[in-house]
């Protein structure tokens, strides 16, 4: 909907400004986008810390059968570690990402590495980065990145994320479309706070409040180890 400009608000990670958004340049090379973040609500500045989700391999037995299949794979993440291979997947290939002003990288086109290097190879970090070149970056980047450094001393942690739910398991597509639908309608104004909160009253009728009671006793149950 952004992106056929139909809609000014986004909500997803910080890094979606660089990432999500290369359509509607296409569409309309003079489009501007920012972004904010550490918005103050009533009991100050909070901000969902989540569970991470990069840099975690897992090397199937039903395709890597052997001892040697297995050194390679390792070898490769290895690798990816090289100041090499984090400069081309932070900066991608000289002369068609990035040039050199100064000793440091300045990206040649943002969108053309967001299209070919960041979408494709972003899943394969495993890396802070510290061994890539130094770089200039586009302005948004560079405020998306310290909001996200700013953000860590506001995260909230949610201590359920390493916990199992039965009833999550089995009905948490739909619990979360609940409470997705809801929040969506409460933003662009279908809602109100009474809405709102029976739709909250309806998650926990589908199975919402037996999710918390599992994640509770899931919770208790590690405290005790």
């Amino acid at each position: 909907m952004v992106n056929q400009g139909k809609a000014g608000v986004y909500i997803g990670a910080l890094d979606d400004l660089n990432a999500r958004f290369t359509d509607l340049y296409k569409a309309n090379p003079n489009a501007k986008l920012d972004t904010v973040a550490s918005i103050s609500g009533p009991a100050g500045v909070k901000v969902q810390g989540g569970s991470g989700y990069n840099s975690v391999f897992m090397i199937p037995k039903t395709s890597v059968k052997t001892e040697a299949e297995l050194k390679q794979v390792l070898s490769f993440i290895d690798k990816l570690g090289d100041e090499k291979v984090q400069n081309l997947i932070n900066w991608g290939i000289e002369g068609k990402h990035y040039k050199l002003e100064d000793g440091k990288a300045v990206r040649i086109d943002e969108k053309v590495y967001t299209d070919e290097v960041y979408n494709t190879l972003f899943q394969m970090m495993t890396f802070d980065g510290s061994k890539a070149l130094p770089g200039k970056l586009d302005p948004s980047v560079e405020k998306y990145t310290k909001l996200i450094q700013d953000n860590e001393k506001f995260a909230v942690p949610n201590p359920a994320l390493p916990l199992l739910s039965k009833t999550y398991m089995e009905k948490g597509k739909q619990l979360d479309q609940v409470i997705t639908d809801a929040r969506t309608k409460f933003i662009m104004g279908e809602l109100d706070e009474n809405g709102f909160s029976q739709a909250v009253a309806n998650w926990q009728k589908l199975g919402g409040d037996q999710v918390m009671t599992e994640y509770k006793t899931e919770y208790e149950k590690n405290q005790k180890k």
